[in-house]
């Protein structure tokens, strides 16, 4: 009796790690055979829809290249420059142009870009080396 539970026990275990090993070969054996498609581009050419708007690149010879924004924004602002603080890198007070794509003597505030306060992206960009060269800057 213990002999005829052990071969059932036993087949039945062989059976089930035999599933785990073929069920997962079979599956992908059929994926690839009804849904993959060999021939499909991964990566599609460049198309105008789907381009970024209002930002160019520009000066590409030199060692920084700059980003320029044509956008403009449809209501004037109530000043030109503002100052950030960020203690987590140390910097304190740190001018900031507003609309502007120049950052060699401050950090810029990029054109068509929301304001501190308003809703949507902050986009403001600035040198690496701003800590490193405060004599560089007009604080």
């Amino acid at each position: 009796m213990y002999k005829k539970v052990f071969s059932l026990l036993s087949l039945g275990l062989g059976v089930f790690v035999l599933m785990q090993v073929i069920m997962p070969l079979l599956a992908y054996q059929i994926w690839e055979m009804t849904d993959y498609q060999q021939n499909k581009a991964l990566v599609s050419a460049y198309s105008k829809e789907n381009n970024v708007l209002g930002i160019s690149i520009k000066d590409v010879e030199s060692d920084f290249p700059a980003f320029n924004s044509t956008l403009e924004r449809q209501t004037g602002t109530a000043y030109s420059e503002f100052k950030i603080s960020i203690p987590s890198i140390k910097l304190t007070d740190i001018k900031v142009a507003v609309d502007s794509n120049n950052f060699e003597q401050n950090l810029a505030h990029l054109p068509g870009s929301a304001l501190p306060g308003e809703k949507g992206n902050v986009f403001i960009t600035g040198h690496s080396s701003l800590g490193d060269q405060p004599s560089r800057y007009k604080w």
